[in-house]
């Protein structure tokens, strides 16, 4: 969802971005911003303004790079092991929901859409230092 946010670190005006994360209910989101910075657990009302709510295809996150989380083992038990791995996304298929990742080892994989939706975002923000970093 592209939008503009009242940033709550500098309270100075409304900036543009993009809502990564609806927690809460819908009460709360995450936004980062044009300029690389990210916010968590925005108050939703008064706070954001929708300018254009997401492209469902999928097609918006063709050609952009993700961060997925992969889990093997067990995920009740301690062991588990939590491995991340990097890919382009290639193709969305809006009808099956299902994006396919091109992965850095040169295998492929078909995941879901909201999944490598988290994953281009956590992409974005793998990067970002904690003094850009605000959570309300």
């Amino acid at each position: 969802v592209d939008c503009y946010c009242q940033d709550g670190a500098f309270k100075k005006g409304w900036f543009r971005g993009y809502v990564t994360d609806i927690g809460n209910g819908g009460v709360s989101c995450d936004v980062i911003y044009h300029d690389g910075y990210h916010e968590s657990n925005i108050p939703a009302k008064d706070k954001i303004r929708l300018i254009k709510r997401c492209d469902t295809s999928g097609e918006w996150m063709v050609g952009k790079s993700a961060l997925l989380v992969l889990a093997e083992g067990d995920p009740n038990r301690a062991n588990n092991i939590v491995s991340l791995r990097s890919g382009t996304v290639e193709s969305a298929s809006e009808q099956q929901k299902f994006c396919r990742i091109a992965l850095s080892d040169g295998s492929d994989d078909l995941i879901s859409s909201d999944e490598v939706a988290k994953a281009v975002f956590r992409y974005l923000l793998k990067d970002c230092p904690n003094k850009k970093r605000y959570i309300w």
